[in-house]
């Protein structure tokens, strides 16, 4: 039975066994924590009372949080066993995809679509972040899997709308973006001539017990915003209209291309588009199995071009039906020899971008504190911007100097609260006020250790207030990866000392 099994099954072990592969490079060679990784793990890890508090302000539903803080419980808290239960739900997307492809498609769908997947960067990268983005994407998968087999291949059963019921519930407490997925699948059904109505009453049924649970969350979740300034949200502000949708495409699969590459994926990746259009058109399929992977993927994508936002993690539940796509298009090739040319080309393309991304580190705090450790008086201070920074730097640096994360606003929030109202917008403050802050948080402080995630001291308020109220940048440290903050030591005195252009002359 078990050979039979192994015999039947020897490409997806294969898969299998590559991905792990790729993800254990990938768990070695991350790093430490990034900021939404630390968040994860440390709400998750907080007394009951309190994490449900902050579970029901957090902008993000609390399954991944809830999940993790069993997880972390059993195997404890470090950075590799935070990230391993994404590699665990990763595993998963793969067997679920391969799966559907297989049943509703062919075993040639299956192999291609399945290879595409564990190959594209931004799958390494949810594979191994401690975050919610792998657990959203293998129940995406199930959810199409379920929805199709129910209303489209005849399969219905109780066990297997309970199922369906279930799987819908757990994807809308996964992330806000899951909201997206009853959608589409909606359109789906409208496209269905048979029995479009009894099909269409059916599926609301079936999102009554889903839709009230998530309201139950997301009721209080939004009422905790209200009278926030939720326009200044960073998605809000990091909005580009005039970007190429199809360059935003093309982290999902290769990270940092090189432009020629980048034009050959942009067109590839349209012409999948383009094809698949005339494919569903002139075909009319009955089994409509295309039109709805079609809606899969076209469907996230849009809806990032039209908010701005062309984040791959967010658009990533896209990624398999993309794989599809393009699993298809190379699965119609009569001619043997451009078949194989074919797979080469995109195995050329996608395999050393994989394993370069994979060792590639992504974050570390081990020079940042270094120089902190190595530079520090008994009178410096560790300024941060983002405030929420805060959290990781204690993690990570165990100096003396306290870590203060610039939050120029008045209230009586701790840092929990803080972080979890207010993490995702920027901070509005008059100069007045910001003055005074300043020099409240500053006190006797000689010299402060500045962070921020980008070069510039002169437009941004924190280091252009240094600059213009007698203090001095004496050294600073480039950031090593690029999730790295920038270092900045400005020091306090009334004489020029080393200036910023002759640092960076030494440099």
């Amino acid at each position: 039975m078990i050979k039979s099994y192994l015999k039947t099954n020897t490409p997806l072990i294969l898969i299998l066994i590559c991905s792990l592969t790729i993800s254990a490079i990938s768990i070695f060679y991350r790093g430490d924590f990034t900021f939404d990784e630390m968040f994860s793990t440390h709400y998750s890890l907080l007394p009951w009372v309190d994490a449900i508090k902050y579970w029901v302000m957090e902008t993000n539903p609390p399954l991944h949080t809830l999940l993790l803080r069993g997880w972390l419980a059993i195997f404890g808290n470090t950075e590799i066993i935070s990230r391993s239960l994404s590699v665990i739900f990763s595993a998963g997307s793969i067997i679920l995809l391969y799966t559907f492809a297989r049943n509703f498609l062919s075993q040639k769908h299956a192999v291609l679509s399945s290879s595409i997947l564990i190959f594209s960067s931004s799958f390494i990268h949810l594979s191994t972040e401690a975050r919610s983005y792998s657990l959203f994407l293998f129940l995406t998968i199930a959810s199409f899997y379920l929805f199709y087999s129910i209303f489209f291949d005849n399969k219905k059963s109780t066990g297997r709308t309970i199922l369906y019921i279930i799987v819908q519930t757990l994807l809308l407490f996964t992330h806000l973006t899951a909201v997206l997925i009853p959608v589409i699948q909606l359109g789906g059904l409208i496209l269905k001539d048979e029995k479009r109505k009894n099909n269409i009453i059916n599926f609301f049924i079936t999102h009554i017990a889903p839709g009230i649970l998530f309201l139950i969350w997301f009721v209080p979740s939004f009422l905790s915003k209200l009278g926030s300034n939720a326009s200044s949200g960073w998605f809000f502000k990091e909005a580009k209209y005039g970007k190429n949708i199809l360059t935003g495409l093309i982290p999902l699969f290769v990270e940092s291309p090189q432009n020629v590459i980048g034009l050959i994926i942009s067109l590839g990746l349209l012409g999948i588009l383009v094809y698949t259009i005339f494919h569903i058109y002139k075909k009319r399929e009955t089994d409509h199995i295309l039109s709805i992977i079609f809606l899969w993927t076209i469907v996230p994508i849009i809806i990032a071009s039209l908010f701005g936002i062309y984040i791959s993690k967010y658009i990533t539940f896209c990624l398999p039906g993309f794989a599809i796509l393009i699993a298809h298009a190379v699965a119609q090739l009569k001619d043997k020899r451009m078949y194989y040319v074919t797979i080469l080309l995109i195995a050329s393309i996608l395999i050393p971008s994989a394993f370069s991304y994979a060792s590639t580190p992504l974050k570390s705090w081990k020079e940042i504190t270094k120089f902190i450790s190595e530079n520090e008086t008994q009178n410096s201070k560790i300024f941060s911007v983002p405030f929420n920074q805060e959290l990781v730097i204690n993690k990570y640096y165990h100096g003396t100097s306290p870590v203060v994360g610039i939050y120029p606003r008045e209230d009586s929030m701790n840092l929990d609260e803080r972080m979890v109202r207010y993490n995702w917008q920027e901070i509005e403050v008059t100069r007045p006020d910001f003055e005074k802050y300043m020099r409240n948080t500053i006190g006797d402080a000689d010299k402060i250790f500045f962070l921020q995630y980008t070069s510039n001291i002169v437009a941004p308020p924190v280091p252009r207030w240094f600059i213009q109220n007698d203090w001095v940048l004496t050294d600073y440290l480039k950031s090593k990866y690029d999730m790295d903050p920038y270092v900045f030591e400005f020091t306090k005195t009334n004489s020029a000392t080393t200036s910023t252009l002759e640092l960076e002359a030494n440099r």
